[in-house]
């Protein structure tokens, strides 16, 4: 590699110049000095710099490949290592959200810096009004590929371990009491969602595992109930929406569990597994038996598909005159119901299919009023003393 200084427009240049693969690489670099004798120090100080600047990026398999372009390049990659529905989001991310900024920058690869990355995300939060936990799921993707540029050798370090990110706002989950729980339960009788939010509420599954169980997955004659998969959708290169439903194994093994069926909730699937079998009966050749082991069935035996469930539960939440929660925040509320009954965080944690213990304290640190006054209350008990019925006769 060599690094020589030449004269354009009368400023200083630096054409840095190597072979790789035997292909011949040149890189011109401008100083923004003037081409005089006052700065002819200072440009051969420049060149020396330079020069071990590229020595230090220069990788085996070093391209002027852009970065946009390496993303694209990146999910090509990966395609076959993640499932379906995570490829379409990462997708969708990577070419709607991130590429279209450092498109119009042209910024190579090699070139990319951690300020690079922070002004586009400075873009993103204070232009665009992205939330911190967006841009903390762009950076995941954008870090993953510049990790595999690394490993793959088509570059030396990391720019995005740099990076100073902002600081993500906690979430707390809305979540219902128990009594609105039972005005629900009550109310969505009937509903072509009946049985998804039933589910829900009892169980705190996570929407996919709703729709994704079936009748082989519950064993009425030892009272549980298992989880095994979910159900999920995906989205094909040259379709615009997420269209087509599989069945796929939970992503950890925490996700594969055995739950204790509730009394009430194993006669609920009773009287609707006795339903869907009569229905079968009348509807004959019409009724879809593709779907037969699913719990989650509408009257023709079709799959209830997560994104109906999705659309159609805040439509219910107002027609019944009960707040706003998203479905999933049916699982907080069957999380918090579970805590102020007394449950522990780590009973909680392995009936929801958390991965580590961690997740569950810090989604439910907020522990609830109600909880707290129980505490409250334990620790009066044991400090002071209540008098005894003797003292109280005296």
């Amino acid at each position: 590699m060599t690094a020589t200084i030449y004269e354009k427009s009368g400023h200083y240049y630096i054409l840095v110049q190597w072979n790789e693969h035997g292909k011949r690489f040149r890189k011109n670099c401008a100083t923004g000095l003037a081409a005089t004798a006052k700065n002819e120090r200072k440009a051969e100080k420049l060149r020396q710099q330079t020069l071990v600047e590229w020595e230090q990026k220069i990788c085996p398999n070093y391209s002027d490949i852009l970065f946009s372009d390496y993303l694209r390049l990146w999910l090509e990659e990966i395609e076959p290592t993640v499932s379906p529905s995570t490829f379409y989001e990462y997708r969708l991310q990577v070419n709607n959200r991130i590429c279209p900024w450092f498109d119009e920058r042209s910024i190579k690869l090699v070139d990319l810096t951690a300020q690079d990355i922070e002004a586009f995300y400075r873009k993103k939060l204070f232009e665009e009004q992205v939330k911190a936990v967006t841009i903390h799921r762009y950076h995941s993707n954008i870090h993953k590929a510049l990790r595999r540029a690394v490993q793959t050798g088509r570059l030396r370090q990391n720019p995005a371990d740099n990076v100073l990110m902002p600081q993500k706002q906690k979430y707390i989950g809305a979540y219902y009491t128990v009594e609105e729980l039972r005005y629900l339960l009550e109310h969505v009788r009937g509903e072509s969602i009946e049985v998804p939010v039933t589910l829900a509420v009892w169980l705190g599954f996570r929407r996919g595992e709703v729709i994704g169980l079936r009748w082989s997955d519950v064993d009425f004659a030892r009272g549980t109930i298992y989880v095994q998969g979910s159900i999920s959708t995906r989205c094909g290169r040259k379709t615009k929406s997420a269209d087509a439903i599989y069945y796929k194994a939970p992503k950890t093994p925490s996700s594969y569990r055995v739950l204790a069926l509730p009394h009430e909730l194993a006669t609920y699937l009773h009287d609707l597994h006795r339903r869907q079998q009569k229905q079968r009966l009348l509807s004959g050749s019409a009724y879809h038996t593709e779907w037969s082991d699913y719990v989650c069935v509408d009257s023709v035996g079709q799959l209830i598909k997560p994104d109906l469930v999705t659309r159609n539960f805040p439509l219910l939440l107002e027609r019944i005159g009960l707040r706003h929660i998203r479905f999933h925040d049916l699982r907080h509320s069957c999380a918090t119901l579970l805590l102020e009954e007394g449950a522990s965080l780590k009973e909680v944690q392995d009936w929801l299919g958390h991965k580590n213990f961690t997740l569950t304290a810090d989604t439910y640190a907020h522990v609830t009023v109600r909880a707290r006054s129980k505490l409250a209350a334990t620790l009066s008990n044991a400090i002071v003393p209540k008098p005894s019925r003797a003292s109280g006769e005296k």
